[in-house]
């Protein structure tokens, strides 16, 4: 059913039906049901557009529904309604959710328990009456099969560092509703993409891990946000949740399974789904794949992306997906070197602003001479923090915000310039970061 259709009442109500092409990718969210109709009607005195499915097979799974919209104007509120054999629910109240940064709007009802229904309805209440890119679907509860009783962690001293990860108090994490589970066992990796929520920088990207933390405590209904980590199109990584504990990132297949999603949405031609998988993204991605291998004594090549389990999600996206087999080479590789870079980098400056000190860490593949120096706005030079040959590996450069005499730096944007001397194995490697300093 990949076809546009459009619906108008009253010349003022347009819908836009795009099944194939939606924003938001809603089978990456819970499990597509078929639009039957689309009607305007006046439900407890209010305007409200009414959306009803097909009839779906009754099971003992179903905890909720939802849908998703793209619409230019406030909404005021969704309710759903429930259909079976001889009877029909009242209207209940739905949660609402904004996506941040967009105008797509999700809305869902959840419960403790299954329920039995043929159909549901949703009603939008707004003003408007204008909604576009509608796609309905329900919520499935899946019960993890934990065959690992008796099977101790396996854990282990990893060579290869932990990559800087942003931590959930740096994000500004809600604590979970009701607690984690912990895993006994590790032998599932698993690579996502948000679906939406681009984020290309750190500012941006600790808003979009918060939204996406709302998104699954309210909407969802589960205890915390889904994934174990998330990476930005900077590359910075935020720790979801704690990765030794049950994730809510593949229904059915969850246990020892650790979950990282990238944000912004990757599955080209769908509609606003076709951001760019940067280097930075891919680079980060690698690293923590390949520290959560050493650690955790996980094959990288069990690297899966979401769809690869049930098939129900195009999840992470072609963009990302068709790059899977090469993560898992370069991953194992990495391994292998236990972690030795492959190539010159630099991170982003960490904390950014600043107040006391500031740190990065710079990646050398091969022993080099490098000058890395601070200027300050107008390229004043401040402070000299190498000049000399450093060794290779991964290294964290600080700097405390003093000059070359010792005296403090006032508050301002500084520049990191990088330089590294050209070698028999890489040509010269220059970079440059920002530091905001704040006193």
């Amino acid at each position: 059913m990949n076809y546009r259709y459009g619906y108008f009442i009253h010349v003022v109500f347009t819908l836009i039906w795009l099944n194939g092409f939606l924003v938001g990718q809603l089978n990456d969210i819970a499990s597509h049901v078929d639009l039957h109709r689309i009607s305007r009607q006046i439900i407890q005195e209010k305007n409200a557009i009414t959306i009803n499915s097909v009839n779906f097979p009754t099971n003992n799974q179903n905890i909720g529904a939802s849908v998703s919209f793209i619409s230019i104007d406030s909404i005021d509120s969704v309710q759903f309604r429930f259909n079976g054999a001889g009877f029909s629910s009242k209207w209940i109240s739905g949660k609402l959710h904004k996506v941040f940064q967009s105008t797509q709007y999700i809305a869902g009802i959840h419960w403790d328990s299954t329920f039995v229904a043929t159909s549901f309805s949703a009603a939008i209440f707004s003003n408007s009456l204008s909604i576009e890119y509608v796609q309905i679907g329900l919520f499935i509860e899946y019960i993890e099969n934990d065959s690992s009783y008796g099977i101790a962690k396996s854990t282990k001293t990893a060579l290869i560092p932990k990559p800087r990860i942003i931590s959930r108090a740096e994000w500004g994490a809600e604590p979970p509703t009701y607690g984690f589970s912990e895993m006994n066992r590790f032998d599932q990796l698993t690579i996502h993409h948000a679906a939406g929520w681009r984020a290309d920088d750190l500012e941006t990207g600790i808003l979009a891990v918060y939204d996406i933390q709302q998104f699954h405590q309210n909407i969802r209904g589960w205890s915390d946000i889904g994934y174990h980590f998330l990476i930005d199109r900077a590359g910075n990584i935020f720790q979801g949740r704690p990765e030794t504990v049950l994730g809510s990132h593949v229904g059915g297949a969850n246990y020892g399974n650790i979950g990282v999603c990238i944000l912004g949405c990757y599955h080209p031609p769908n509609y606003m789904c076709n951001d760019m998988y940067t280097r930075e993204s891919r680079d980060s991605a690698k690293i923590l794949y390949a520290w959560l291998s050493q650690t955790y004594d996980i094959d990288p090549y069990v690297l899966k992306g979401h769809r690869d389990y049930f098939g129900t999600t195009s999840c992470p996206g072609n963009t990302i997906w068709i790059e899977i087999l090469e993560m898992r080479m370069d991953i194992d590789f990495y391994v292998n070197l236990d972690g030795l870079p492959l190539k010159y980098s630099t991170s982003s400056s960490y904390p950014n602003p600043f107040n006391s000190t500031a740190s990065f860490i710079l990646n050398i593949p091969y022993e080099s001479s490098f000058h890395i120096a601070v200027y300050n706005i107008v390229g004043r030079h401040i402070i000299d923090l190498r000049d000399e040959f450093i060794s290779k590996g991964n290294h964290i450069i600080k700097w405390n915000g003093l000059d070359n005499h010792g005296n403090q730096s006032p508050s301002g944007v500084y520049l990191v310039r990088i330089n590294g001397e050209q070698n028999e194995y890489f040509d010269k490697y220059s970079h440059s970061l920002k530091m905001l300093l704040i006193k």
